[in-house]
């Protein structure tokens, strides 16, 4: 009863009715009125979303930062949750061939 299923990229209440959080409402009404156009964005995704997700993930200790200032942290923004799982599976498939352990849940 107490429990909101994360994996289905939706919200939905007690009658299972689509809801849309208060916060997604107010994100999509500053994007309407900021928005300069609808075109696609780069196939790895969006440059300023990449650049800041780095600066949150690594610049927490000195390791991440030297990471950073040596280059060597790449992002690239998946298409959805399945399909950035798919990316990365077939990274590891491809550069550690020799993994032969993948952990997923139940259900996945």
């Amino acid at each position: 009863p107490s429990k909101i299923n994360l994996g289905v990229g939706a919200y939905r209440d007690n009658n299972g009715k689509p809801w849309i959080l208060p916060s997604v409402k107010k994100a999509e009404e500053v994007l309407a009125k900021t928005e300069e156009s609808k075109e696609y964005v780069p196939i790895v995704g969006s440059p300023k979303f990449n650049e800041l997700i780095k600066t949150l993930l690594y610049s927490h200790d000195d390791a991440g930062k030297q990471l950073l200032k040596d280059g060597r942290v790449l992002t690239s923004q998946g298409i959805s949750g399945t399909g950035s799982l798919r990316v990365l599976g077939e990274f590891v498939r491809t550069f550690y061939p020799t993994s032969k352990k993948v952990l997923v849940p139940n259900p996945t």
